[in-house]
């Protein structure tokens, strides 16, 4: 069973709360670190990835790109390693 058909068939106990229960579900699942072993951020037609947050090997948190020509994050610091990164959430509207 997947993890969607798992949540789907726990909010089943919540009754009419049950479309918050998923929604606040689905919404933690897509904002989430995802390591940079698992998978890099999406490729932009430039070679470059869309700009996110990175987390490094020191604990530090900062903006960052990775770069698919040169197979590398773009960083000022050359010993930084980064361990995984976060898609930046679109802004408000309003």
């Amino acid at each position: 069973m997947i993890i969607q058909e798992k949540i789907k068939k726990e909010a089943e106990g919540y009754g009419k709360l049950a479309p918050a229960f998923i929604e606040g579900d689905e919404f933690a699942l897509n904002n989430q670190w995802i390591s940079v072993n698992e998978r890099l951020p999406p490729e932009e037609k430039d070679g470059l990835s869309i700009k996110v947050l990175v987390v490094s090997t020191k604990g530090k948190i900062d903006f960052s790109r990775y770069d698919y020509n040169m197979k590398g994050w773009i960083s000022p610091v050359l010993d930084i390693i980064f361990t995984h990164w976060f898609l930046i959430p679109e802004p408000p509207k309003e």
